[in-house]
């Protein structure tokens, strides 16, 4: 494979601000439909997120050290 990223691409790092907030926001009002302990913030859909792209990346379950990030919060995620 050829490579075809300048050095100025490999520099770049997006920035997570306005616009991921703005997404998860979306995100939250499909969310926040009673079905929940309590209604979910900004935070906890990253952590959703974050949650359903490990299980995306490794296709395996969430490890039990990272689910210990989540504390309370695994409660109410579907995994």
């Amino acid at each position: 494979m050829k490579n075809i990223l300048t050095e100025e691409d490999k520099k770049w790092r997006p920035q997570l601000g306005t616009e991921l907030r703005e997404y998860l926001q979306v995100l939250l009002k499909s969310t926040n439909t009673d079905n929940l302990s309590q209604d979910w913030n900004e935070t906890d859909m990253a952590r959703y997120v974050m949650a359903k792209g490990i299980e995306a990346v490794t296709g395996e379950p969430i490890p039990g050290s990272v689910r210990q990030m989540f504390k309370r919060f695994d409660k109410d995620l579907d995994l």
